[in-house]
């Protein structure tokens, strides 16, 4: 890649692929400087999906393997911010940092996720990070 700032991205979810509530309960990402082989800056938050808000949502097997998996308890979830303020803090952290492009693995696991970040982006009202969370839906589509 002849890219000088990458920005590397990874979601945690509440589910696998397919699961029609599946949702990101952390979003992380750095940007790395490819020329120095540095990282310039990172980004870390939980995020307390809507869905929590349903009786008996944080119950169900496959949200209690997500919990497990990524090693979170659902009192941590339940005091994150909404989703879609993570959505908007990322978005407006993404567009300071000027990346070239941008990588995720397993992309296929992470689009969805960024699908639904973006509209819930939109939904905040919030439609210039609702647009770099498109960039990044097709920046993503487009890696390999």
């Amino acid at each position: 890649m002849s890219s000088d700032r990458i920005l590397v991205l990874d979601t945690e979810t509440s589910g696998f692929l397919g699961v029609e509530d599946a949702a990101p309960l952390e979003v992380g990402a750095v940007v790395v400087d490819t020329q120095r082989g540095s990282i310039c800056a990172s980004f870390s938050s939980l995020s307390r999906p809507w869905q929590g808000e349903r009786h008996g949502y944080y119950d169900r097997r496959g949200v209690q393997g997500a919990l497990q998996v990524n090693k979170l308890t659902v009192e941590q979830v339940r005091a994150a911010p909404p989703s879609a303020q993570v959505a908007v803090s990322f978005g407006f952290w993404a567009m300071m940092h000027n990346v070239d492009s941008v990588v995720a693995y397993p992309v296929a696991f992470d689009i969805p996720m960024v699908r639904r970040l973006a509209q819930e982006g939109r939904d905040y009202g919030m439609a210039p990070v609702a647009r770099l969370w498109q960039q990044l839906d097709t920046a993503l589509c487009l890696v390999p």
